[in-house]
């Protein structure tokens, strides 16, 4: 019994490290193949440009700029006023964005504008 319990604890520990492993080498974002105009597949009518700020339209109205900041997989939204957003990149190709917004958990879905890249 007392093998057993070593055996176990062993194996717990090799998973614990192996866990924590992976999340010290998560993914960094590539800044610049997040960088584009990006037309969201829920509302055709909501565009963002990402650059060194993200600009927000609405039916080609400009409602919103922003400056941000990228940590691993999280960006971070700060309207003029201060307000923060935060996202989790849950996909990023060249062709299409996934953001999940954490203070709701919605998922907002982007394809890649084809002419602005």
């Amino acid at each position: 019994m007392h093998l057993l319990k070593k055996i176990l604890l062993s194996y717990f520990l090799i998973l614990l490290s192996a866990f924590a492993f992976s999340q010290s080498n998560t993914e960094e974002i590539n800044q610049k193949l997040l960088t584009g105009k990006w037309k969201s597949t829920d509302d055709r009518n909501c565009v963002i440009i990402v650059s060194d700020s993200i600009r927000e339209y609405y039916k080609k109205v400009q409602t919103g700029i922003y400056s941000y900041s990228i940590k691993e997989n999280r960006l971070i939204e700060i309207s003029p006023q201060g307000e923060i957003y935060e996202y989790e990149i849950t996909g990023l190709s060249t062709k299409n964005l996934t953001l999940m917004y954490l203070q709701r958990g919605n998922l907002l879905n982007f394809k890649r504008n084809k002419c602005c890249r």
